[in-house]
C-alpha cells in the first residue's frame, strides 16, 4: 500500500485549538471508521505530553507498515554518513548477485538516492507492486510459496524500468526492499539486527504475517467489516484467509513495510532523527532537500524517506503508511511536536481515515497539549 500525505490538512489545522480532550476525539475517530484498537503518543520537545491505548495498552506493538521507510532511509545516510556508501553511487555496486539479470541498461543509472526518493524507475500502475505479489501472481509464474525476497527481486530487476531514473517521484515498495539488501551487503549483518542496534536505539522487531507469529504484546489485527478474504500465499493450494494474516508476505516488505513498534517508540525514532541524533545535522538537511525534479516553489514533496511539508512556524517531517490490518501516520512538526498514532485496522477509504486522522491529531491533540 501506498503511504499518504496530506499537506494541506497539516498547513490548514495547525494553529487551531481543541474543542475537545484528545482521547475523546480518538474513541470517537476510532468508531465512526470502526477500527478495535489504536495507540497515540505525543512528544513536546522529546518528553511525552500524551500516550494512551484504546483497546490496548499504551505501549502496545504494531505493525507500521510504510512507517518503516524512514527508518531504512535513516540506516541508509547514517552508512552514508560513515562513508561506507555514497548517495549517488549505483544501486549495482552494492547488489552483486542480481547483476547478470539485468536487461535495461537503464538499471545501471538507478542510484541510492532514486531508491531513497522513489524516483528509480518503477511504477506499480504499469508494472504492479511485487512485495504484495497475489496467489495467482505467484503461480502464473512459477514462483515459490510462501514467496522468497530473493526470486521476487531477481525477477523484478530482470525486467524493463516503466520511467527514466530520477525524472519524477512515484511511490515504491520495491525500492526500499532493495535498500534493505543494501544495507546487508555494506555492514555484513542482516538488515533487521544491523538497523535496530544502531537506528532504531530500542529493541526493533521484524513483523510475522501469520497468526500464530504474533508476538508478545503485539496486537490483533483486522479488516474493515465485510472486507473480502484473499487466498493464502503460504499455501500450494487455494486457501481462502483474512487478508492481514496471508494474503501477502510482509516478510517481503521488511525494509519497506515491516517493523513492528509501539506508538511511544516510533515517536522517540522521529524526534531523535529530527533532532541530528541519529544522523547529523548535515545529513539530515540532505534527507529534506528538495529533489530536482519538484517544482521550485513547491511546499510539500518526498525527500529521502520522509515527506517534507513546508508550513507556517518551520517544516513539518511525516510518513504515514497502511496495508490490511494496518493504518499508521508520524510527524514531526514545528513548535516542537512530535506524534506517532497506530492502528490495527485498514478502513476501505483509509486515505480519508487519515485526513480525518492528522485534522484530528493537528487541532486537537496538539492544539490541547500547548
Amino acid at each position: 500500500m501506498k503511504q499518504m500525505t496530506i499537506p494541506m490538512v497539516l498547513t490548514v489545522v495547525l494553529a487551531a485549538g481543541a474543542e475537545a480532550q484528545p482521547a475523546e476525539q480518538i474513541e470517537a475517530l476510532m468508531r465512526k471508521w470502526r477500527i478495535p484498537a489504536g495507540a497515540v503518543t505525543v512528544l513536546k520537545d522529546g518528553e511525552t505530553v500524551f500516550a494512551q491505548g484504546f483497546g490496548v495498552k499504551p505501549d502496545a506493538l504494531f505493525r507500521t507498515a510504510s512507517v518503516s521507510k524512514p527508518v531504512t532511509a535513516a540506516a541508509i545516510l547514517l552508512l552514508a554518513e560513515q562513508g561506507k556508501l555514497k548517495l549517488d553511487d549505483g544501486m549495482l555496486e552494492y547488489l552483486p548477485r542480481y547483476r547478470d539479470g539485468i536487461t535495461d541498461i537503464r538499471m545501471r543509472n538507478v542510484t541510492i538516492r532514486h531508491l531513497l526518493q522513489h524516483s528509480g524507475g518503477w511504477d506499480e500502475r504499469e508494472s504492479g507492486d511485487p512485495v504484495f505479489a497475489t496467489f495467482e501472481e505467484l503461480v502464473a509464474n512459477g514462483l515459490a510459496l510462501p514467496p522468497r525476497r530473493e526470486d521476487l527481486i531477481a525477477g523484478w530487476l530482470s525486467l524493463t524500468l516503466d520511467f527514466e531514473p530520477g525524472t519524477k517521484f512515484v511511490y515504491s515498495n520495491f525500492g526500499y526492499v532493495l535498500l534493505g539488501r543494501i544495507v546487508e551487503q555494506v555492514t555484513g549483518e542482516s538488515y533487521a539486527e544491523w538497523t535496530a542496534a544502531h537506528v532504531l536505539g530500542c529493541r526493533g522487531r521484524q513483523a510475522g504475517t501469520l497468526r500464530e507469529e504474533r508476538m508478545e504484546g503485539e496486537v490483533e489485527y483486522f479488516d474493515w467489516p465485510g472486507a473480502p478474504k484473499g487466498l493464502s500465499v503460504f499455501s500450494p493450494r487455494p486457501e481462502l484467509v483474512e487478508r492481514p494474516y496471508g494474503a501477502f508476505s510482509i516478510a517481503l516488505q521488511d525494509a519497506a513495510a515491516g517493523w513492528v513498534l509501539s506508538a511511544p517508540e516510533a515517536a522517540r525514532f522521529l524526534w531523535r532523527l529530527s533532532q541530528g541524533r541519529i544522523v547529523k545535522q548535515e545529513m539530515l538537511e540532505e534527507m529534506m532537500r528538495r529533489p530536482g525534479y519538484a517544482a521550485p516553489d513547491s511546499e510539500a514533496w518526498y525527500g529521502l524517506g520522509v515527506n517534507v511539508i513546508v508550513m507556517e512556524g518551520g517544516v513539518a517531517l511525516q510518513h504515514a503508511g497502511a496495508f490490511p490490518g494496518t493504518v499508521t501516520d508520524v510527524a514531526q512538526l514545528p513548535g516542537g511536536f512530535t506524534y506517532a498514532a497506530l492502528f490495527n485496522s485498514m478502513p476501505a477509504d483509509y486515505g480519508q481515515f487519515v485526513a480525518e486522522l492528522q485534522s484530528m491529531m493537528l487541532s486537537g491533540l496538539l492544539g490541547g497539549s500547548e
